[in-house]
């Protein structure tokens, strides 16, 4: 939701704040905002790299420059400048549909504060960032760099610029070799690319591949002195198998075979730089498989595909807390159509087929009705 608020003009500056509330006294908002005499920018910053991005232990120079308009160089001025370095993921232009990043490593976010100078007779000062030696991170990283120039009554102008610091010498990425979900008892075709930095592919990387089975670990937990009881689930990763494969000129291929329902991930790693990439994949079907139980009272659903065209079949994974009846239906403004499906274990794949009135989109609801007969004792 987005509305805006007229500011009168005779209000005060200073600072508001804007509550949204439902009804009187339940709030679900709130924020805070400035109101300020408008006053034009007299000094135009700004501020370049001289690369637009960097290995480990490069340095990073940092040029600023402060003009005041329609006079000199904003000479002997004080000029501010710091630099924030975040996670952001390798994203190459020729594969896009592959992933570069491994969600098992995290990177926290580094704050770096270049110093506070003045600057020269021609408006101009150079900061210097050495990039760390040493990095971890899921995938690339992005550097955000900020610098301030400050006008002789305190008042700030500021530019910025984003540069892209590469941590690994080389990028593995992963993809599916097909869409959908994976069958218990077949090989799964996994495709993987090695890049540089430049979005150059890379030959003859000796490559560590690993894979698990991820499922949980679910007990019934006492939570409170008076008697409350809930679900606590904690995951599990199952190491199955590795291997070692060699990078191509161009896109490879390897297989893995899941042994029976549910999750499964995939680690992929380039054994010299450390760079390595993840994917998560479903083996579906109908039997059981050990999913979370923190919310045992929710159904959830995934498809195989994220857009689909008249005349294709969706397949519908089912993720149950446990077996009973399932009532499936299609819906938006009405309901399009319904049926009932027997899960005789809390894991099932149903086949639904796609109609030209579910145009241009429809949403599916489940509601699962668990048979007294089937009660834990």
């Amino acid at each position: 939701m987005e509305f805006s608020v007229k500011i009168p003009h005779y209000a005060k500056t200073g600072n508001y704040q804007a509550i949204l509330r439902i009804g009187e006294d339940e709030e679900i908002g709130r924020t805070e905002f400035d109101i300020e005499e408008f006053i034009p920018d007299r000094m135009k910053v700004t501020l370049e790299t001289d690369m637009p991005d960097y290995r480990r232990g490069e340095t990073m120079n940092i040029d600023v420059t402060g003009m005041t308009l329609f006079g000199p160089p904003a000479a002997g001025r004080r000029v501010e400048a710091s630099i924030e370095i975040e996670s952001y993921p390798f994203s190459p232009t020729k594969f896009k549909s592959f992933t570069f990043q491994d969600e098992k490593k995290e990177f926290a976010l580094v704050k770096e504060d270049l110093g506070s100078h003045v600057l020269d007779e021609n408006g101009h000062y150079r900061f210097h960032y050495q990039v760390p030696d040493k990095l971890e991170a899921p995938s690339s990283l992005r550097a955000i760099i900020s610098a301030t120039v400050l006008e002789p009554g305190g008042r700030g102008v500021s530019a910025y610029k984003n540069v892209f610091i590469h941590p690994y010498e080389v990028y593995v990425g992963l993809r599916m070799a097909k869409e959908g979900y994976a069958e218990p008892h077949k090989d799964t075709a996994i495709e993987f690319v090695v890049l540089d930095p430049d979005q150059q592919v890379v030959a003859n990387r000796r490559l560590k591949v690993t894979f698990y089975h991820i499922y949980w670990h679910s007990i019934l937990k006492k939570t409170t002195s008076y008697g409350k009881y809930r679900y606590v689930s904690e995951q599990v990763e199952e190491f199955i198998r590795e291997k070692e494969v060699t990078s191509s000129s161009g896109i490879g291929k390897f297989y893995v075979k899941p042994e029976d329902y549910g999750k499964y991930r995939v680690v992929i790693e380039d054994e010299l730089s450390g760079a390595s990439s993840s994917l998560t994949f479903y083996a579906s079907g109908w039997g059981y498989a050990p999913w979370a139980l923190d919310n045992p009272d929710r159904i959830e659903m995934d498809v195989d595909k994220n857009e689909y065209m008249p005349g294709d079949r969706a397949k519908v994974q089912v993720k149950s807390p446990f077996s009973g009846k399932l009532l499936l239906t299609i819906e938006r403004e009405k309901i399009f159509s319904h049926q009932v499906v027997e899960l005789k274990e809390n894991t099932a794949t149903i086949s639904i087929p796609i109609k030209e009135s579910y145009a241009p989109n429809v949403y599916l609801s489940a509601h699962l009705i668990r048979s007294t007969e089937s009660l834990d004792r």
